[in-house]
């Protein structure tokens, strides 16, 4: 804790005992590990642009994810599935929604 402290996020020895709260350290956790993630985001993004620029004989990849896998997609992808929300509407709810338009 000390070292993600001191080192990473530029703190000193006394804020790291006695200011930062272990929530604070947390919060500090989770956007040190969102910046890494948008970092090799970003470096695949460069590399996989290169690629695709690069005249080559057969077909290409033309999805990135498949191309070059990073260890933090599939975390990504259940962190976006478990945020998501549906709101369907039946067949039933959205006849009648039509019809109060209509109406109007």
């Amino acid at each position: 804790m000390l070292e993600f402290l001191v080192g990473e996020c530029g703190k000193t020895e006394y804020q790291a005992y006695y200011e930062v709260t272990y929530s604070e350290y947390l919060l500090l956790m989770k956007a040190f590990q969102l910046r890494e993630h948008r970092e090799w985001e970003r470096t695949r993004m460069l590399a996989y642009n290169h690629y695709l620029l690069t005249p080559t004989k057969g077909a290409k990849v033309r999805n990135i994810r498949k191309w070059y896998p990073l260890p933090t997609d599939e975390l990504v992808q259940e962190q976006i599935n478990k945020h998501r929300t549906y709101d369907v509407v039946t067949k039933r709810e959205k006849e009648q929604i039509l019809k109060l338009f209509k109406k109007a």
